[in-house]
Parts: structure tokens; sequence; C-alpha cells
């Protein structure tokens, strides 16, 4: 194993991030190709480096990368018809779809008014 980035105490720019995650990835090949990973709390030269190198990319990464967030849709309104028939007695999804399947296209006709 040929040691790279020990000088390194910060990551400061994406270039040095992505050069020191491609070496952390190169490491963890060669550790399970040689079999240094076999053992869940195994300690030897492999595992200590990429615990090293991988802190330095999760320190990069919480302090300096930005996160972008995910907008999280609300539910149609036909699966929360379906969810209501269901919890008003119909146990099974199949009856009660057959039961919204009247309500179907005012369902959808009202989804794609919302939708515009």
């Amino acid at each position: 194993m040929v040691k790279k980035f020990e000088n390194i105490v910060e990551i400061d720019s994406r270039r040095l991030f992505d050069e020191v995650s491609a070496y952390c990835d190169t490491l963890i090949d060669e550790a399970t190709a040689g079999g240094f990973l076999n053992e869940q709390e195994a300690d030897n030269e492999y595992t200590r480096e990429i615990g090293r190198v991988a802190n330095l990319c999760a320190e990069y990464e919480d302090t300096k990368m930005p996160f972008n967030y995910i907008t999280v849709r609300g539910r149609s309104p036909l699966v929360m018809a379906v969810q209501a028939e269901m919890f008003m007695g119909d146990a099974t999804q199949k009856g009660a779809s057959k039961k919204t399947k009247k309500q179907g296209l005012w369902l959808r006709q009202t989804q794609s008014l919302l939708n515009k």
C-alpha cells in the first residue's frame, strides 16, 4: 500500500476532495481484494488509512459542501381516496379501489387542475 496525502490536515478545495475521495475508493478496493476487511473489527494499516482519509472527506462535506434539500410532493387525491376507503372499513386495497373507481375520473380531473 502506497500512502498518499499524509501531510494533509484539512481538505480545502473541491479538486483535492475529489482526489482524496478517489484514493479512499482505491484503498477500499485494495483492502477488499486482499482480505483486509473480512473481519468487522479489523485493525490494520488499510483500515487506519481508510478511516483517516474518510474523516478528512467527511469533514469537508460537513463544512464546505452545500446540501440540496429534496422537496417532497403531497399525496395524490386518488391515493388519499383509496386510503380513506380502506380506513372506513374495506380492508383491502383492491376493494377500496373498486369503490373509488367511479370517482377516478373526477379525481384525475381534480389532480390535473391542481398540477396546473
